[in-house]
């Protein structure tokens, strides 16, 4: 039983820390990432990305929200 409740205050201080950082880093925005290794040259195809919420600032430049709008581009890098 102490372990428990051990678990659940590292758990519920943790939570509350992210919480506190939440304003800092903006809200979540959605970003389209890769769900295996991509070499140089392959077709994007719908399945190959995801969508994944990451705060506004840790978002890359020109991130894409959508898997769809890069659907059928070639990678370059």
């Amino acid at each position: 039983m102490a372990a428990g409740a051990s678990a659940w205050l590292l758990v519920h201080g943790y939570q509350a820390r992210l919480e506190a950082l939440r304003p800092v880093a903006g809200p979540a925005v959605p970003v389209a990432v890769a769900v295996r290794d991509l070499a140089r040259g392959e077709v994007l195809v719908p399945g190959a990305l995801r969508v994944v919420e990451v705060p506004a600032r840790y978002a890359p430049p020109g991130a894409v929200p959508d898997p769809l709008a890069v659907s059928g581009r070639v990678l370059l890098a």
